[in-house]
């Protein structure tokens, strides 16, 4: 989708970086990327595609004094909790290589922030879904959940269903981004949830309400990886960003649902066989 004003540049973070032209002309950088899933085990390749290459931006935007504001991971970071709703004042504890890999790039931002002055906020979102989401994706039970109700196809689920995970809109989630960029306090690190948990039961619950079909879910054994519950408590993100989630779950599923019609989205290409997703 063309947005007017904006040009899209594709290219190899891991290989190649982003262009110095592209950083030159910039004020503020979202690190969005991630080249891997929740479900990845290998830790040497999270470093290796995630913390290596996040480590040449951070010299190329210290060294610009270009302000950095990443995407960290609010399900992840924190492993088990040891109470929920957690704060940001909750241990580091994660499980998952991919947890491991986000919290090392925070600690490194947090590093080239002392040492070489690198402004920057963090931003430990929960599990974003919404418009835009793709269905043929290898993460992200919300869209692939959704779009195999709609053709009639099974679906996976790891354990019983009952994991609880919390999940965000991703206009709420572009909300967020809108407040930090304003934001000139002292907090650099902010949870971005909803605040609420939900299974993977009750997500098919919704789903299943909004297509109107039965969802033919296939249960697996549960992951290592998957802590039982996670909810992100966002009171520090109210109080100095002034903002606050504002789409429910049934309502963002609703929304999503009127916006994933046939005309509009195109479900060609995906099948069940093979795909393992995550919440």
């Amino acid at each position: 989708m063309m947005v007017p004003g904006i040009q899209v540049l594709t290219g190899d973070f891991v290989r190649d970086g982003i262009p110095d032209t592209v950083l030159d002309a910039a004020d503020v950088v979202f690190h969005l990327v991630s080249t891997t899933k929740p479900a990845n085990r290998d830790v040497l390749k999270e470093f290796e595609t995630n913390v290596v290459p996040t480590v040449r931006l951070l010299e190329a935007c210290a060294s610009r004094h270009l302000r950095l504001i990443y995407f960290s991971s609010g399900g992840t970071v924190y492993g088990v909790p040891r109470y929920v709703p957690i704060d940001e004042g909750h241990r580091t504890e994660p499980i998952s290589a991919y947890g491991i890999h986000k919290l090392s790039v925070e600690k490194c931002i947090e590093y080239y922030g002392r040492t070489y002055g690198l402004d920057y906020d963090i931003l430990r979102i929960s599990n974003p879904y919404g418009r835009f989401q793709n269905p043929r994706a290898s993460q992200g039970a919300m869209a692939v959940f959704m779009a195999r109700a709609i053709l009639g196809q099974p679906i996976e689920i790891w354990g019983d269903g009952s994991v609880i995970r919390d999940y965000i809109d991703v206009d709420d989630v572009m909300d967020a981004c809108m407040k930090v960029l304003s934001y000139r306090g002292t907090y650099r690190i902010f949870n971005i949830g909803s605040g609420q948990g939900h299974s993977l039961q009750h997500m098919v619950y919704h789903i299943e309400r909004e297509v109107g079909a039965k969802i033919d879910a296939r249960y697996r054994a549960s992951r290592i990886q998957d802590v039982p519950a996670n909810i992100l408590d966002s009171t520090l993100a109210k109080q100095e960003l002034g903002w606050m989630p504002s789409v429910g779950f049934s309502d963002g599923i609703h929304k999503m649902y009127q916006l994933w019609n046939p005309d509009r989205c195109d479900f060609s290409g995906i099948s069940y066989r093979g795909r393992k997703e995550d919440g």
